[in-house]
């Protein structure tokens, strides 16, 4: 591209298409570093966006980012846009062939979803928002903790050059792009920082493949399911009787089974009522009649339409008992999803209670039918059909068992389909076939399965151990040796010794669970999150390009794909009044006292526990609200940004999951690039100004850099795909989809504002509250100190502010995604202290650099009062893991003197110096641009990562 320098370290380019020119505040060397990726594609893109007024920037830290290029700032006037790109995102897709669950129990590839939405626009990224299928993907909703359904609105399709693939124990294997989330059970957490031992939450059911094939008559493969899975429910536990001489439908079953069928039924435009009634029980059999009393729940249709159709597609008129019926010719014919559907509804209403015959093996399940003697022949060949459909899946069956049950005038026979109850036969009945309309048998059935495949796990151990324990023996090992080497949690000493001289049986060990004890405490987790977890085994990072999707879930924001269900920040500096000499003595004893204080960390649950309304406060009230708490004083709010609070917030315009994911992470450092560093004054090369901000060289200061956590980050997530959607309806055209806006003024634009603003108060509370616990760490070691608020600003954000453009003094909405503000003297925003010289700019370094204290000038009037915010990525994290070693790095560290302290290696060499750009040479350039000038150089000497 051809770059004009229009002043020193401000360079300029337009093209046909630009509504604004574009500059680059930037040294030479880093322009062209910005060249070497899409950092200056996607601010050419920035720059096409309507109601721009003067230029888009991007600062000398700026690199690649999602939508706007981090470290892009712009200003857009009234009929302008507001972007979530342009404050802070990440997108993250699932490669090809990862199979999604649907609400009916078949798969489909994540790919084939983009035939059901209509293209809306060509892009860098594509974005389809008009969604046609009737095909939803099963979604766990965290509010009620159930399985449900609801409807993409949006998909997306990119490039990616890497993706990480984890697997599960029981080998469940999902590969996804790094910053892709799955649920565990603190959070949803990014898959590329999943490690193994980690649980993850997942789901057992792998159901059937799905084809386009419908059966005849049906006009919709929505049609064709819910007709295939209540009309097997029907055979089961339903009957369609004569009612006051009309026809109804009548289905029994639990309450809240009944209400989805209730569901199902109004889907196909039919009105059902459920009834609830006390009934008493008196049932005879071989050993005496037993009574007992009920309540009883049936659900009730007495539409004549529906009774026909339901006739017509083979339900038997009248009692079952008396009555001549096969499987519906249509089902047998159909495909497998069909046929999964009819079994999955008669099992859901016919299946006897499989208990354990021992302490880890499961009974027989058997599928009975009761016939007057009439009818036996006729019950046994539905009995046949059943059992070569379940064939069709794999599920043997060993027999059909008859016997008389009691006698009445007609006599009554009880017929039994026995299926095979070895655990493969069973694992396939589950996984596979698995229930409709019984929540009940279905959560019995993934715990089941989870059982199994733990046995299995197991088995395959110990058998392992059998080989090795006797290879061993005969490579002449003693029996000691071999069971120092083999002994584990599974296989014990007396184990090794039978397999040692040849006795051992590979069965599972005697101290393995119960399924009943197994049972109880997985239900647990069922009732709390509404899944079950399990261990992660394996996480590896592959190295390939393919094209990856995703698509936006209304409300819940997750679905299950491969059995795994999937979904701001700124920056404080405290003075302390303490020269480095007085801290080195200590130093190792501080540094251990903040890491223990202050979680770090993925998902890092904080020690402050907020109900529901206590946490909207905090949305609300900002750094305010901690200080109220007594976590600061209010000379701490003087020296913040806005005063530590956004006004205009609004919590009831975040999400649910993003108020599930922030409220247990306030008061966390978290991670990535966030940090915690004691820091010492090593230069300082304006005085007057320092001694303003209360700085001096050899002095010890504090920095935080911290955010919004995971709240913040879902609700830029949520947004982007709201706006996703509202492009055709505002008749947008944007030159790549990661631009998702909506325009100034629109109610989606106000909501955003409203959710944006209470993610910044979440924020501005996070870093007051981790002020208060590093001054109580600083007070107990040294009472002589004094720790005071230096400035405290947000690095991702959009503001209005009053800003003059073109000579007219105009309210602007400012975009600074990885900027900071900057504003020179006289401004009104400023504390008053600051006023009469500037506001602080605060430039934090990479881990083991330098960082920086900067004075916002005069000259920052052109980028709309903003500067750089840190050094910039050079290197992605993959490619820092590929080139840097976290152990080395540490011991590096410690032989300067600076103390580090952080949860992994791996996330230190993630964040290694090298990975960033020259912070020395970012700082120069905006001091060279005239947009703020350098006060003092910071270097850290104990270092706290997340």
């Amino acid at each position: 591209m051809d770059f004009k320098e229009v002043s020193k370290n401000v360079w300029e380019f337009k093209e046909e298409g630009m509504n604004v020119p574009l500059r680059v505040v930037a040294g030479r060397s880093l322009l062209d570093k910005m060249q070497s990726d899409r950092t200056i594609k996607q601010a050419v893109n920035v720059s096409k966006l309507p109601g721009l007024v003067g230029s888009v920037f991007v600062m000398p830290d700026g690199h690649e980012g999602y939508g706007f290029p981090i470290g892009g700032v712009a200003g857009f006037e009234e009929g302008g846009v507001v972007s979530p790109g342009g404050v802070g995102y990440d997108i993250n897709c699932l490669p090809a062939g990862a199979k999604i669950l649907t609400e009916f129990g078949f798969v489909r590839l994540v790919e084939s979803f983009e035939r059901d939405f209509i293209k809306v626009q060509e892009g860098g990224f594509g974005s389809f928002t008009l969604f046609l299928s009737l095909t939803a993907p099963l979604v766990l909703s965290v509010a009620d903790k159930k399985l449900c359904v609801s409807k993409p609105v949006a998909f997306m399709k990119k490039k990616a050059s890497s993706v990480v693939v984890i697997q599960t124990e029981s080998g469940l294997e999902l590969e996804a792009t790094l910053e892709h989330p799955v649920m565990t059970r603190r959070s949803m957490v990014e898959v590329g920082k999943i490690k193994p031992g980690e649980e993850v939450a997942v789901s057992f059911f792998k159901g059937v493949e799905f084809d386009e094939q419908l059966p005849l008559g049906f006009s919709s493969v929505e049609e064709a399911a819910i007709y295939s899975r209540l009309i097997g429910y029907f055979f089961g536990d339903g009957v369609l009787a004569i009612c006051g001489g009309e026809m109804c439908a009548i289905a029994y079953g639990e309450k809240d089974d009944l209400i989805k069928m209730q569901f199902d039924v109004s889907r196909l435009g039919f009105h059902s009522k459920i009834f609830t009634r006390a009934r008493k029980h008196g049932v005879a059999s071989q050993y005496g009649e037993k009574r007992f009393k009920s309540a009883i729940f049936e659900l009730r249709v007495y539409s004549k339409e529906f009774c026909e159709k339901l006739l017509s597609l083979g339900v038997p008129l009248g009692s079952k008992t008396e009555n001549s019926f096969r499987v519906p010719l249509w089902v047998v014919k159909g495909s497998r999803w069909v046929k999964r559907l009819f079994l999955a509804g008669f099992l859901g209403g016919e299946f006897s209670s499989t208990f354990t015959r021992s302490k880890t093996s499961f009974n027989t399940p058997v599928i009975y039918q009761n016939k007057n003697r009439d009818f036996v022949e006729d019950g046994r060949l539905f009995l046949m059909d059943i059992s070569l459909l379940l064939k069709d899946f794999g599920v043997e069956c060993v027999r059909i068992a008859q016997r008389e049950v009691y006698t009445n005038k007609k006599g009554r026979v009880r017929l039994g389909l026995e299926i095979s109850a070895s655990e493969d036969n069973l694992l396939r009945l589950w996984q596979l076939i698995g229930f409709e309309y019984n929540e009940k048998r279905r959560v019995f059935a993934e715990i089941a399965c989870k059982y199994i495949l733990l046995k299995k796990r197991l088995n395959k151990e110990r058998q392992i151990a059998v080989q090795k324990a006797r290879e061993m023996r005969g490579q002449g090992f003693s029996l000691k040796e071999v069971q120092s080497v083999l002994c584990s949690e599974n296989i014990n000493p007396r184990f090794l010794e039978r397999c040692y001289y040849g006795e051992a049986r590979r069965r599972i060990p005697f101290s393995m669970i119960s399924f009943n004890d197994f049972m109880k405490k997985e239900v647990a987790d069922i009732e709390e999150y509404g899944v079950l977890f399990e261990k992660v085994a394996s996480v590896k990072k592959i190295s390939r390009e393919c094209e990856v999707f995703d698509f936006t879930i209304a409300e819940t924001h997750n679905f299950i794909a491969n059995g795994f269900v999937v979904s701001n920040c700124g920056v404080r500096l405290v003075s302390t009044g303490l020269s480095v000499e007085e801290v080195k003595p200590k130093l190792k004893e501080l540094v251990d006292g903040f890491y223990s204080n202050i979680p770090v960390g993925v998902g890092s649950k904080g020690k402050i526990h907020l109900k529901s309304s206590e946490l909207d406060e905090v949305l609300v009230q900002g750094a305010g609200w901690a200080v109220e708490k007594g976590l600061g004083d209010k000379r701490d709010l003087k020296f913040c940004e806005e005063e530590g609070r956004m006004s205009g917030a609004d919590p009831s315009k975040v999400s649910s999951l993003a108020k599930q994911r922030g409220g247990p992470q306030l008061g966390t450092l978290g991670s990535g690039n966030h940090f915690l560093e004691v820091q010492v004054i090593e230069k300082v090369f304006d005085e007057r100004t320092a001694k303003k901000f209360g700085v001096e060289e050899g002095m010890v200061s504090v920095m935080v850099h911290t955010g919004s956590r995971g709240l913040g980050h879902q609700v830029c997530e949520d947004y982007v795909r709201k706006m996703l959607s509202v492009e055709q309806k505002y008749k947008l055209s944007l030159p790549d989809n990661e631009l998702a806006c909506a325009p100034i003024g629109s109610e989606e634009a106000d909501d955003y504002f409203k959710a944006m603003n209470s993610a910044v108060n979440y924020a501005f509370c996070n870093r007051q509250i981790i002020t208060s616990w590093v001054r109580g760490v600083f007070y107990k070691m040294f009472p002589q100190a004094d720790l005071k608020v230096v400035y405290d600003v947000a690095h991702n954000i959009a503001k209005f502010e009053e800003h003059e453009v073109n000579g007219e003094k105009k309210n602007i909405c400012v975009h600074r995604k990885g900027a900071t503000r900057a504003f020179w003297k006289g401004r009104k925003e400023i504390p008053l202290e600051y006023r009469s010289i500037g506001q602080p700019v605060l430039i934090p370094g990479s881990m083991n650099t330098s960082s920086y204290l900067l004075l916002g000038l005069e000259g920052a009037r052109q980028t709309f009062g903003s500067s750089c915010h840190g050094a910039g990525r050079v290197m992605s994290r993959h490619e820092a893991l590929r080139t840097f070693e976290g152990g080395a790095l540490k011991k590096s560290m410690e032989e300067k003197g600076q103390i580090v302290r952080a949860p992994s290696l791996k996330g230190l060499a993630e964040e290694a110096g090298g990975a960033y750009k020259n912070v020395d040479e970012v700082v120069k350039s905006v001091e060279d641009a005239g947009i703020s000038r350098i006060i003092a150089k910071m270097s850290p000497i104990g270092v706290i990562k997340g």
